[in-house]
């Protein structure tokens, strides 16, 4: 059986604070309320701290796994075009130049 992806009986977020976040990330709030809630998050620290999690999962820049392999899937059976992958380049200091040894010491 699969975990729930939110579970309001563990949920440290009120009633109230749960319909907030849910109309703030459904921009179902006016630009007065938008803003009143993000000043909230600027200045309640527990609330930023009791959301942070789902804005987080919300706003991620980086692309999931199946999204990546579901792009290049698609790609594939030519529905659409290739995505255009760039590596980042390599850091000097992430790995140390490679020694040659020997197989067989002399």
């Amino acid at each position: 059986m699969t975990q729930p992806l939110f579970d309001k009986e563990r949920s440290a977020l009120d009633e109230a604070e749960l319909e907030s976040l849910a109309q703030y990330l459904e921009g179902r709030l006016s630009d007065g309320e938008e803003l009143e809630f993000e000043k909230r998050l600027e200045t309640d620290l527990g609330f930023r701290a009791r959301v942070q999690p789902v804005l987080k999962a919300c706003y991620m820049d980086d692309l999931l796994p199946i999204e990546v392999e579901l792009g290049l899937r698609l790609a594939q059976l030519g529905l659409i075009e290739s995505p255009r992958i760039e590596r980042p380049p390599r850091r000097a200091d992430r790995r140390r130049p490679l020694e040659r040894r020997q197989k067989y010491p002399i």
